[in-house]
């Protein structure tokens, strides 16, 4: 979709506007991250525990309702765990501190 600049309102075109959004959007952004890693995290744990995808997926939705991720994540984040030991935190590697 285009929108030509003049049937835009002045307000949705200053700078306060654009800047307000902005930084909206990237609280909301910032928020869905760390929810994602927190369920990342969650489900490193459930697996350590010993408990299959299926009850995994099913604490995640009973404690992040609607926000939880979806169920091919939580069943390859299981399985990666699992299966290979991979862990949420990063790699060291060189040059990094």
């Amino acid at each position: 979709m285009q929108f030509d600049l003049p049937q835009l309102s002045p307000l949705l075109c200053s700078s306060q506007y654009v800047s307000k959004v902005c930084s909206s959007f990237c609280v909301l952004s910032r928020a869905k991250m760390r929810r994602s890693l927190e369920q990342c995290h969650a489900t490193e744990f459930c697996t350590k525990l010993g408990k299959p995808g299926s009850e995994t997926l099913q604490l995640l939705r009973t404690a992040y309702g609607d926000v939880v991720l979806s169920s091919s994540q939580v069943f390859r984040l299981h399985k990666a765990f699992k299966d290979v030991g991979e862990s949420v935190e990063d790699e060291q590697r060189a040059g990094r501190l």
